[in-house]
């Protein structure tokens, strides 16, 4: 997988890019400081990592998948519709902080764009689940054994970390949608992969295993960052251009370079869950 990333300029690029956000991050937090009009505009620029990374996906995506047309293209389609959904958000929240100059509302529509993460990367787990073969896995006890209970111990965390003792406003219906759907929303992606790595092994090439293994490092990543961010967000602690925003930037980096890693076929061992066929190059069709 390394291989077929470090190939590619998009990889560089990425990295440069990310490169100055790490070094802008160290001058907002150790000179110039944080929670400045400067660190909104450090927010709008790493920003433009998720930007890129969703660009690329759609790139890649048409180019060695077929776009729409293969399981693995449609997954790459809503893995990049995930990245573009967060740097729509962070266009509005900077435009609260630069333009309007007032503290942003929750919700607002920056949540609806942070918040399309949530449906986007599962639709993008859930298709990468079609084109690993998860189907074949479910027949036995053990695979449905695996399908239950890992959603089931992941939900259950999730309730455990951010809701157990959270109180609802019920006047106000949409926060109580936001902070519901937040926390349990992000889990899902997180145990859809881990049940792909629990269920389709046998049929994934050594190179597609080392993309999937990769992409459940990148959902667990930014889980642990939503979580670093509604913790802080809760007890008041969170502060524009901060560790926490150090994180999200890095979480854009690691699904972008996610999305370079499938930027050619692999070792062609991707068997669709309709047809159980491999295709030419491994792009499994519908």
């Amino acid at each position: 997988m390394l291989g077929s990333m470090i190939k590619s300029k998009y990889f560089y690029y990425l990295l440069l890019l990310y490169f100055v956000v790490l070094c802008w991050w160290l001058k907002l937090n150790y000179v110039s400081g944080i929670g400045t009009d400067e660190a909104y505009l450090f927010n709008w620029f790493y920003g433009l990592i998720a930007l890129s990374g969703s660009i690329y996906g759609f790139l890649f995506s048409a180019k060695f998948w077929g776009g729409w047309k293969s399981v693995v293209g449609r997954s790459m389609c809503f893995l990049s519709l995930g990245l573009l959904s967060q740097w729509l958000g962070l266009q509005v929240w900077t435009y609260y902080n630069i333009v309007v100059k007032t503290e942003v509302p929750y919700p607002s529509l920056a949540d609806l764009g942070y918040f399309g993460l949530v449906p986007f990367y599962s639709l993008g787990a859930f298709m990468l689940a079609l084109a690993t073969g998860v189907k074949f896995s479910l027949s036995s006890l053990k695979g449905k054994t695996i399908a239950v209970v890992i959603p089931l111990f992941a939900f259950g965390f999730a309730f455990m970390l951010f809701l157990r003792d959270i109180g609802f406003d019920l006047t106000n219906p949409l926060k109580v949608f936001f902070d519901i759907a937040y926390p349990l929303g992000e889990i899902i992606p997180v145990s859809i992969a881990f049940v792909i790595l629990g269920l389709s092994s046998k049929f994934l090439g050594v190179r597609m295993r080392a993309r999937v293994y990769y992409l459940v490092f990148a959902f667990s990543f930014q889980f642990v960052t939503e979580y670093l961010f509604l913790y802080k967000a809760g007890n008041g602690t969170y502060v524009n251009g901060g560790l926490t925003d150090l994180m999200y930037a890095s979480s854009y980096l690691i699904m972008g370079l996610g999305l370079v890693a499938f930027r050619d076929h692999g070792d062609g061992s991707l068997k669709s869950q309709e047809s159980g066929k491999i295709t030419n190059g491994g792009a499994v069709t519908s």
